[in-house]
């Protein structure tokens, strides 16, 4: 059965804006601002079909404001995360955090986030951190290609992952001073199957509705 899902990201890839220069419509392969430091958090709404063929909805990409400068200062990461921890209060559904491999666009790591949580079956917000891959286009990825590019993105992006599982612990474990709701049922993390093959080169963590893990 077809289904949307809600997928929360953060990224310190390099931002890429429409042709006025004001509204951000998607992330490319190259670290961002500041030497990629600058992580920039949004959400996106992804259809996954009946056969788990995954695409991000037209018009759905959300990036959260953010200023950092003050006065009025304002951080995309409260926006986001004020929003999970809500629906981990209300609906007592747990939060799963996922960071896709190499050779990933901003566009896959969305997209296998959101199929991750379809095809494990779980009733579960998700967050997807996504750093600076590059994903050449082929149906195999190319080892000098991707993989090179990406393992230095990836040692330069060490620190901002790190941060941003940082800002998530700090951010959803303190439902538990609201009172939230336990799930109904057992956590399904405890029963989730293996992943095609491919897919074993993203990390998941699952959060729940208390901000356990």
């Amino acid at each position: 059965m077809a289904r949307t899902v809600t997928v929360y990201f953060g990224t310190n890839r390099m931002p890429i804006t429409d042709a006025t220069g004001d509204r951000i419509v998607d992330f490319g392969s190259e670290p961002g601002p500041i030497d990629g430091v600058a992580v920039r958090f949004g959400s996106a709404e992804v259809k996954v079909s009946s056969v788990r063929k995954a695409k991000i909805a037209a018009g759905s990409l959300y990036v959260a404001p953010e200023k950092l400068i003050p006065p009025n200062q304002r951080r995309g990461s409260r926006d986001v995360f004020d929003k999970l921890r809500e629906d981990m209060r209300e609906g007592g559904r747990p939060t799963l955090v996922h960071i896709h491999g190499f050779s990933n666009s901003f566009t896959d790591a969305l997209e296998r986030a959101a199929i991750v949580v379809d095809f494990y079956g779980i009733d579960a917000n998700v967050f997807s951190f996504t750093w600076p891959s590059r994903n050449s286009g082929g149906p195999i990825p190319l080892p000098y290609v991707d993989y090179l590019h990406d393992r230095e993105t990836a040692r330069e992006s060490g620190p901002d992952p790190e941060a941003a599982a940082d800002r998530v612990s700090a951010a959803l474990p303190a439902c538990q001073n609201d009172r939230c709701k336990k799930p109904q049922t057992p956590n399904q993390a405890t029963r989730l199957k293996p992943l095609a093959p491919r897919s074993r080169r993203a990390q998941v963590k699952v959060h729940d509705a208390c901000g356990q893990r």
